[in-house]
């Protein structure tokens, strides 16, 4: 388990070379790929600006994977203010985490194996725990009885979230969901995923302000352009005159083009000024090395989790559900479903979201026009 450390201040204050600089991961975070992310999806025409896709991985996962988070906090987190590369992956949106209610019962009982592991109290770890289970969405499933392909009929409960929510995988290091024919991550994903989630905020940051200055400039200027255009038209034939013969004699007179070129030799020297050269180089240099780690680390993602067949509607309407942890109109679900990248061939959404909502038995309705998910018993099957 490996952690993001924030980097302390030199004791004393003594500056080194590496103080001195300033890198833009300690300015642009990745936890700024939240807002970015709903930026983008609102403003669907800056989509031009990132080449490569924004990633959101969902992974259902299981308890020996919790455990190994709860025990790296506990015992090897030498700052506290530190945070494993799973915890950031989840806190910048780039992971969405799942489990089934059972996961709670089977952390439960290993409280006093990772109490004594980390040489803490029984309390302190739960404490922790619960701390990062504000960071799963726990979902009940729909009970299936354990067919001939399930060795272990507590891993069930997983490999049937993962169905339901059409989840990319379960995330654990357990042979058996690969016998059950369920997609499995079994490496530290996460550690992957942090870096694409840092790399891909400083891009996205850099590539909306360059667009924006871009964009505003030609804007600014044009409008500068109309401006003048309009105002000379406007303007009565004596200062039109003036204005040529005040421009002729600005360029003709040896202190004004004496002045306007040490203006310029001024400005040219300061952007040759070592330091200044220095700076740009570095940032030029860091901002190459962000768009290959966004490049390599998107290929790594890619081979992990091959696309495989477009998520339905509704594994997308149970996800929304889950996560506003409130009931919903179907219109408040179609809005969220756009927001978050669903494209429907629906011409009313609304009204299709309506229809799946009713036709499924794990939704309730419960008050005029607001549903929510329901936890269901009914013996299925496998």
């Amino acid at each position: 388990m490996s952690s993001s450390e924030t980097e302390t201040p030199v004791p004393g204050g003594v500056a080194t070379e590496r103080n001195k600089k300033i890198k833009l991961e300690s300015i642009i975070r990745s936890d700024d790929l939240v807002w970015l992310r709903d930026y983008l999806s609102s403003h669907p025409d800056t989509e031009k600006l990132h080449r490569r896709p924004l990633f959101q991985i969902r992974l259902v996962i299981d308890a020996e994977r919790v455990q190994r988070e709860l025990r790296w906090r506990l015992r090897h987190r030498r700052n506290p203010e530190a945070r494993s590369d799973l915890q950031e992956a989840c806190d910048c949106g780039i992971l969405v985490l799942f489990a089934p209610t059972v996961l709670d019962q089977e952390i439960e009982a290993h409280l006093e194996d990772i109490a004594a592991y980390a040489n803490v109290s029984v309390d302190r770890v739960r404490e922790e725990w619960n701390e990062f289970r504000s960071r799963i969405t726990f979902h009940e499933p729909v009970f299936v009885r354990p067919g001939s392909d399930c060795p272990d009929p507590k891993d069930l409960p997983y490999k049937t979230v993962c169905q339901e929510l059409e989840a990319d995988a379960v995330y654990s290091i357990d042979a058996h969901f690969k016998l059950m024919g369920v997609p499995v991550i079994a490496g530290d994903v996460d550690r992957v995923l942090r870096k694409h989630a840092r790399a891909k905020s400083i891009e996205l940051v850099v590539n909306l302000g360059a667009g924006f200055t871009v964009t505003i400039s030609f804007q600014v200027l044009a409008e500068l352009l109309r401006a003048c255009r309009r105002g000379l038209k406007k303007a009565p034939s004596w200062l039109k005159l003036g204005l040529l013969f005040l421009g002729a004699a600005v360029l003709i007179h040896p202190q004004s083009r004496k002045k306007i070129g040490d203006f310029a030799v001024k400005l040219w020297d300061r952007l040759r000024d070592p330091r200044v050269l220095a700076a740009l180089s570095a940032l030029a240099g860091e901002l190459v090395e962000t768009w290959e780690a966004v490049r390599s680390s998107s290929v790594e993602i890619e081979n992990a989790f091959p696309k495989g067949k477009r998520r339905s509607a509704i594994a997308c309407i149970r996800e929304i559900c889950l996560r506003a942890k409130t009931p919903l109109s179907p219109t408040e679900i179609a809005a969220q479903m756009r927001r978050v990248g669903y494209a429907s061939r629906s011409a009313d959404l609304r009204g299709y979201v309506g229809r799946l909502i009713r036709a499924d038995g794990r939704f309730v309705r419960v008050s005029r026009g607001k549903w929510t998910l329901r936890s269901l018993e009914l013996p299925i099957s496998a």
